[in-house]
């Protein structure tokens, strides 16, 4: 009996050049990340993991009080279906999203997505006067007190801003990223700052204008360090922007 099923040599090219990276061959054996593609994966899939371990604990916390906030509940569902579909196009893998912030594969790509639109202008940013990197704190508070105190320190750092504009005839480039941490054994959250700013006179000024701010913040607390970048070498300001951009710690 003459076997008919053969293939022409570009399927046989085609099928041969798709076969290192078929979806159901990955993790296969503890050889996975001498492929990056495998290893790109399995990335991805313990981010999404942590993300819905995460979320599951905040929906079940949502479902017990009084008052449900149905419309939450949804947006947080949405992100369990994130990245559930992906399709293979030749050696590229795309898949569905749910671009939310709270999902550790999507705020990554947002991330990457920003700082390679950015990183022209932080380039060009960092040869003019140099970037700085700066982190200013303040004392933490309890639950109640967490958006009163978000919004005394963003007004503080308005106010900072105009008064390098106007009195020290200088203004503040760069981005600011607020970041809250939780404390659970004192019950406490730490709401700061994150910058990176351009001149180290400005980003000397912001600190010392925090300070007169919050006379009881305690100054080792805050930070200022130089981006140390190259022509060549632009990996300290790619960690930096994805410091200042990131959704979540690993706690």
């Amino acid at each position: 009996m003459t076997n008919l099923n053969f293939q022409t040599k570009t399927q046989k090219s085609e099928r041969h050049k798709n076969s290192r990276h078929y979806l159901d061959n990955i993790e296969i054996s503890s050889h996975w990340q001498f492929s990056k593609t495998r290893e790109s994966q399995y990335r991805k899939a313990i981010r999404k993991y942590a993300t819905n371990r995460k979320l599951a604990t905040i929906i079940d916390y949502l479902k017990t009080r009084k008052r449900t906030d149905k419309e939450w509940i949804k947006k947080y569902e949405v992100t369990y279906s994130c990245q559930n579909v992906i399709l293979q196009q030749g050696d590229k893998f795309v898949s569905s999203r749910c671009r939310k912030r709270w999902c550790q594969n999507c705020n990554r790509q947002k991330s990457a997505k920003l700082y390679t639109d950015y990183e022209t202008h932080l380039t060009e940013m960092h040869k003019d006067r140099g970037l700085y990197f700066v982190t200013l704190t303040a004392p933490t508070c309890k639950e109640r007190e967490l958006k009163a105190t978000i919004d005394k320190r963003i007004k503080a750092f308005q106010r900072i801003k105009n008064n390098i504009r106007m009195r020290y005839k200088t203004k503040l480039n760069g981005f600011r990223k607020l970041e809250v941490t939780y404390n659970k054994d004192t019950n406490k959250y730490h709401p700061h700052f994150h910058f990176i700013v351009q001149g180290e006179r400005e980003a000397y000024l912001l600190l010392a204008l925090w300070m007169q701010q919050f006379g009881e913040a305690y100054i080792k607390a805050q930070d200022v360090q130089k981006v140390d970048i190259s022509d060549t070498n632009k990996k300290a300001l790619a960690e930096v922007f994805k410091y200042a951009t990131k959704g979540v710690v690993k706690d």
